[in-house]
């Protein structure tokens, strides 16, 4: 099984939208928060627009039983969430990321989001998870200590995290 995307195919899953509508813009900035925060599908879902600071780059997570951890966000990812806020309707709606209508966006609605994404794209495997294990990837690769990974995935365990070194490694050594 293939543990993350590849930079070929993390671009061909955000050309996939246009970013000139609610809908692409939507899940551009969805996708960006996965792979840039490696947040699940159900902290994605969770997320509330009172716990996004994008003045200061960060966005508190409600994880596994309701922990609550806070995570930082690139520039790149802070403009995608702004160019989808300004499509975004005028709702009551709390959550950060919402339906056309202006409802909340469910577990459900992602995971079919993905299976369509799969389908249109020719993925084998494509769901929010592989772009959590991609972001804990990229997170490593670019030099992230494996404590702060930690942290930012909401791993009560090192040995959980400890898992994405071992798959960066077989991977970096598979490519010599």
């Amino acid at each position: 099984m293939k543990d993350c995307l590849s930079p070929e195919e993390l671009q061909a899953l955000f050309e996939t939208f246009n970013p000139e509508c609610f809908l692409g813009s939507r899940n551009i900035a969805m996708m960006a928060v996965l792979v840039d925060a490696g947040l699940r599908a159900s902290e994605l879902v969770d997320l509330k627009l009172q716990d996004c600071d994008l003045d200061l780059g960060y966005v508190k997570v409600k994880g596994k039983g309701r922990k609550e951890r806070v995570v930082g966000i690139s520039d790149q990812t802070i403009l995608m969430i702004k160019k989808y806020l300004d499509f975004r309707l005028d709702t009551d709606c709390p959550n950060m990321f919402v339906t056309f209508n202006g409802t909340a966006l469910t577990y459900n609605a992602v995971q079919n989001f993905f299976k369509r994404l799969r389908k249109r794209l020719g993925f084998e495997k494509l769901h929010a998870h592989l772009l959590r294990h991609t972001s804990a990837t990229l997170h490593l690769q670019n030099g992230e200590d494996l404590v702060a990974l930690q942290r930012q995935m909401g791993h009560t365990s090192i040995a959980v995290t400890q898992l994405y070194v071992a798959r960066n490694y077989a991977d970096v050594k598979a490519h010599r």
